[in-house]
């Protein structure tokens, strides 16, 4: 089972579609949905159990920022796999179902993400390796237009990868395991 937290903070709207999207897409992996409201004053918190029943509600007294408000959905959590979810979040396909059978089906890997659009459809910008001084130069000298494509996409990821193939940590480190949705 994989756990679901969601932070709200006067996203009410925002986070309805979020979890609509959620109930209409993921069909292949059960899955609980945590929704820790971080003390919002647009609306009364319960509407949330009004709407999805299904979801535990978690309702801070204060908003304790994103980082301790996913910690308080955390230790409710009783999935074997946790996702912290942005609310702003709209799910176009059974992402959270391949993303979990992913990470059974490579044991060694300990965080992914998956292809993140922008509205337009073009990919975010999302995967990148930790700063190494000679990628800086060859980036800064724009000297990376000497390597093919191909070699750019996997040297600095970034603009320059394609997202539709996944990002291997190599020696040099990838911050994230970004890999692409594909039916």
């Amino acid at each position: 089972m994989i756990s679901i937290i969601i932070l709200n903070y006067n996203t009410f709207d925002l986070t309805c579609q979020c979890l609509r999207s959620i109930y209409e897409h993921t069909k292949q992996v059960d899955f609980e949905i945590i929704l820790v409201d971080n003390a919002s004053t647009e609306c009364n918190p319960d509407k949330f159990k009004e709407l999805f029943p299904n979801i535990t509600l978690v309702k801070n007294n204060e908003n304790r920022g994103f980082s301790r408000g996913c910690n308080d959905g955390i230790k409710h959590a009783k999935g074997d796999y946790i996702l912290l979810l942005n609310s702003d979040t709209l799910l176009l396909n059974d992402a959270i179902s391949l993303t979990y059978y992913f990470l059974k089906n490579h044991p060694d890997v300990g965080i992914a993400t998956c292809r993140l659009e922008n509205l337009d459809g073009s990919a975010q910008n999302i995967c990148s390796r930790f700063p190494r001084i000679k990628w800086t130069l060859l980036e800064l000298t724009r000297a990376f237009k000497l390597l093919d494509k191909k070699r750019r996409g996997i040297i600095f990821y970034g603009n320059f990868f394609d997202y539709n193939q996944v990002a291997i940590p190599t020696g040099y480190g990838v911050l994230f395991l970004c890999f692409p949705i594909i039916y």
